[in-house]
């Protein structure tokens, strides 16, 4: 199960920013919005749905071995950021649908300014759980192999993370802008 979970977590990053560079390339103008960015997206949330669905299984069977969840104290914190945020991107994912779909109806300031917003929440909540979870992907994965790399590593995924978000938002309230 633990293999499911990282596999089917390192797709889902990889599957989130091809997602999100085509949707920076909609959102400045070059492409129009097309099957292409539908099928990445649809793929994407089937590859999440794995992983949340095998992720919860396996906390559950965690807790249920380890019933005061002690074994590894200082990891608690990050594992209890990891389970929040990974519980409020399946509910933003619905929310990015459901938006998607109302702004091909309704238009106005107000809705745009929602958009904006439930993006922002969105693309926050998923930075913050891929934040936690890359660098321990990459110890899963072996790639990560000294324990003094670990820090920065971690600074360097913050960084990554921030600038996508940025990358994003700005794309984004440059088409909303115009």
């Amino acid at each position: 199960m633990k293999k499911i979970v990282a596999i089917s977590g390192a797709l889902s990053t990889l599957f989130f920013l091809i997602h999100l560079i085509v949707a920076c390339i909609y959102y400045a103008g070059i492409m129009p919005y097309g099957y292409i960015h539908m099928t990445i997206g649809g793929i994407l949330s089937i590859v999440m749905s794995v992983h949340m669905l095998s992720a919860i299984f396996l906390m559950v069977k965690n807790r249920q071995r380890d019933k005061q969840a002690k074994q590894y104290p200082q990891l608690n914190m990050g594992t209890v950021i990891q389970s929040v945020t990974g519980i409020f991107t399946g509910i933003f994912l619905l929310v990015h649908i459901l938006v998607i779909e109302l702004s091909k109806r309704i238009d106005g300031t107000m809705f745009n300014i929602i958009y904006v917003s439930a993006e922002f929440l969105f693309l926050l909540t998923v930075g913050l759980h891929m934040a936690i979870s890359v660098p321990k992907l990459f110890i899963s994965m072996g790639v990560i192999k000294k324990r003094e790399n670990y820090p920065l590593f971690i600074r360097g995924t913050y960084v990554f993370l921030a600038l996508v978000l940025v990358m994003y938002m700005g794309s984004q309230i440059m088409f909303w802008a115009a």
